[in-house]
């Protein structure tokens, strides 16, 4: 996607997600000294979900021209989707474990870094995301049953060592009773991962359903947040993915577990509101 030289943020918003893997209040702190040090406003912030986002209309009133977003690619992905509509821009800051949106704005993800590069040289684009069912995928969507095992990844890290076995069985049971297929595609697979590509397309690769030895790796691989040994390509990719399942698809779109209504015809769309980024055209 081709970026755009446009103002600097001027009025802003933040939104932040405390529970975010690397969002606290030191890191708060920085990014509201550097902000202030710009000569930017800040406006207002929300500590999201606690607190809803503030509604479009209140933005306007206000004359925020910039929502920051701090937080995992769920937080980022869940204001992007509200603002669609909105006149301004959103200036996403890592925050979570994984900040694949993030890394595709910047390709140094650091807080200070990121706001002085676009007080220096503030340029915009939009962002390509597969959407399916009302709900969006930035970065990388995940389908199946193995998007069950994230309940097991967020107890672990909770240190609630009983609920984390409790999610693992059910995520076990799951990735050796269910799966899905992809249409005009042969096999069954455990899990489908589909990535939003600039052309309008998707990237796609999956892990097959193979026995207790790949449904083992696949465990460990989640709880440790790595799944590249373990993908293998499907050999298509397109505008459209039309998963299909005999029960409802278990998927991830970037961490947000929601259940999808099969067939479930995945596509490709681009964003009205524009993303701040450090990147050339």
């Amino acid at each position: 996607m081709s970026t755009n030289d446009v103002t600097p943020p001027s009025r802003l918003w933040l939104v932040f997600n405390e529970s975010s893997r690397s969002t606290d209040d030191v890191a708060l702190s920085r990014i509201i000294e550097t902000i202030d040090d710009l000569g930017w406003t800040l406006v207002g912030r929300t500590c999201f979900p606690d607190g809803d986002l503030p509604p479009q209309s209140s933005l306007e009133a206000q004359s925020v021209d910039t929502l920051v977003a701090l937080g995992g690619d769920g937080t980022i992905t869940c204001a992007a989707s509200r603002y669609d509509e909105w006149d301004g821009r959103i200036l996403a800051l890592a925050g979570g474990t994984m900040n694949l949106v993030p890394k595709i704005l910047y390709p140094d993800i650091d807080h200070e870094t990121v706001l002085r590069a676009v007080a220096k040289r503030p340029r915009t684009r939009i962002l390509p995301f597969i959407a399916c069912q009302g709900h969006a995928s930035f970065a990388r969507l995940i389908a199946g049953p193995v998007a069950g095992f994230v309940h097991v990844r967020e107890n672990v890290r909770s240190a609630d060592l009983h609920r984390a076995w409790r999610a693992l069985r059910f995520a076990w049971r799951l990735t050796f009773t269910r799966s899905v297929r992809i249409r005009n595609a042969e096999g069954r697979y455990r899990a489908v991962f589909a990535k939003p590509m600039s052309d309008n397309e998707m990237e796609i690769d999956a892990i097959s359903s193979r026995g207790w030895g790949t449904s083992l790796k696949v465990a460990w691989s989640w709880l440790r947040g790595l799944f590249t040994d373990l993908r293998l390509p499907v050999d298509h990719a397109d505008e459209e993915l039309v998963l299909l399942s005999d029960h409802p698809i278990r998927a991830l779109f970037d961490g947000e577990e929601r259940l999808l209504d099969p067939p479930a015809h995945l596509t490709v769309e681009t964003t009205r509101i524009t993303f701040f980024t450090t990147e050339s055209s």
